[in-house]
């Protein structure tokens, strides 16, 4: 019983790492473009007030993707913290929930 409750954990945690990569490869290239267009416009002197602006709210919007992102990564790790608990209580032969059906 054990093994299978630390199989499912472990399948847990594969799933949750391999989602995230997924989600924050393509948000981490394209804020990688987004830095070098910002550093060449830097070096090219005065800057095009539009293009600036059009960065400054993608930047934005990327921001608001990773803080969800970090919301959803908290809410994982909140779940993963009620599991261990959940697996570590019931190796202590503390009563456990009736299962459902």
């Amino acid at each position: 019983m054990p093994t299978e409750i630390a199989a499912m954990i472990f399948a847990f945690l594969t799933v949750t790492v391999i989602g995230v990569l997924i989600v924050s490869v393509p948000i981490t290239r394209r804020l990688g473009s987004v830095l070098e267009e910002w550093v060449q416009i830097r070096r090219e002197g005065a800057p095009d007030r539009a293009a600036l602006d059009g960065m400054t709210e993608e930047l934005r919007s990327l921001n608001r993707h990773v803080e969800a992102l970090d919301d959803r990564m908290q809410i994982l790790a909140d779940r993963q913290d009620f599991t261990e608990s959940l697996v570590e209580n019931r190796g202590s032969g503390a009563k456990a929930l009736p299962p459902t059906s």
